[in-house]
């Protein structure tokens, strides 16, 4: 990640800035780097709007951080890799400063399942899905390709633009933006990148998937509530004995990579998590 890229941390606090510079660095992951910045960031900004210091933050400040957090509707799995991120900056400041407390040991933190409860499609499924995908045309084509083939979240899948997409030679690359803030090129599919030719055609911008409506009528991005319908009725059309979500075709995405030898980190990488847990509990079979 280049410096320039920093997030600039509130408070005017030179030592600060220095401490967290040498403690995003010290990270191995250009990934874990971006979230590691987007994480303290919006902690420092929550110390700046009451007032406080970073390098001098209690317990208390923390409890009320994480009160806020979740009450923006984050997930227990984001809170917990926010309060990690903290835990880990404040033990980074310690070794400079043996007599420091690190105001997050004494904040608890979400209790997160082993596993995810989503289901996972079988190899018979997969290829029913895919199948039937194929059949009922192209833009459904690309939607259960993007979700199965690629592991994208639903809202990677519909907030891609074609101008973020390209195509070469029978490859295919889709720059991501992550939750974090970063973007990250992702290669896809074969078989996604012949649904993409097949869809996009000769299209140079604007989203990849597209909304029905009259014809000659602006052409609009198609929303979570369109993609929904268009994969249940692919699931229904497959004859799928079992609920299937985009969630349902991440966590098989997730399985299938890990089955044929792919390493946790390769894939944690890929599917822009910050924390390797976040993977794991979607790699075994649901409890």
């Amino acid at each position: 990640m280049a410096r320039s890229s920093r997030i600039t941390l509130g408070g005017g606090d030179p030592r600060l800035e220095q401490l967290a510079a040498a403690w995003v660095y010290s990270q191995a992951s250009q990934h874990t780097q971006q979230a590691y910045w987007a994480d303290l960031g919006a902690f420092a900004q929550f110390c700046a709007d009451r007032g406080a210091m970073v390098l001098e933050a209690r317990a208390a400040d923390v409890e009320d951080y994480r009160s806020r957090v979740e009450q923006s509707g984050a997930s227990a799995a984001t809170v917990a890799r926010r309060l990690a991120a903290l835990a880990s900056f404040y033990r980074y400041a310690a070794a400079d400063d043996p007599g420091a407390v690190n105001p997050v040991a004494a904040v608890a933190r979400p209790v997160l399942a082993a596993t995810s409860r989503t289901d996972v499609l079988d190899e018979a499924e997969i290829s029913a899905l895919l199948a039937t995908a194929s059949e009922l045309g192209p833009k459904t084509a690309v939607l259960v390709c993007l979700l199965l083939l690629d592991g994208l979240k639903l809202g990677e899948v519909v907030g891609a633009d074609v101008e973020h997409l390209t195509v070469d030679g029978g490859r295919g690359w889709l720059c991501l933006r992550r939750d974090d803030g970063g973007v990250q090129e992702i290669e896809l599919d074969r078989r996604t990148v012949g649904a993409l030719d097949s869809y996009v055609g000769s299209r140079s911008a604007g989203p990849v998937l597209l909304a029905d409506g009259p014809k000659g009528s602006p052409a609009r991005r198609l929303s979570r509530f369109g993609a929904n319908y268009l994969l249940k009725r692919a699931a229904s059309a497959a004859q799928l004995p079992r609920t299937v979500s985009a969630n349902t075709l991440r966590r098989t995405f997730v399985a299938a990579a890990l089955n044929a030898g792919s390493h946790l980190r390769a894939v944690q990488h890929r599917l822009g998590h910050a924390d390797s847990r976040t993977t794991r509990r979607l790699s075994h079979p649901p409890a």
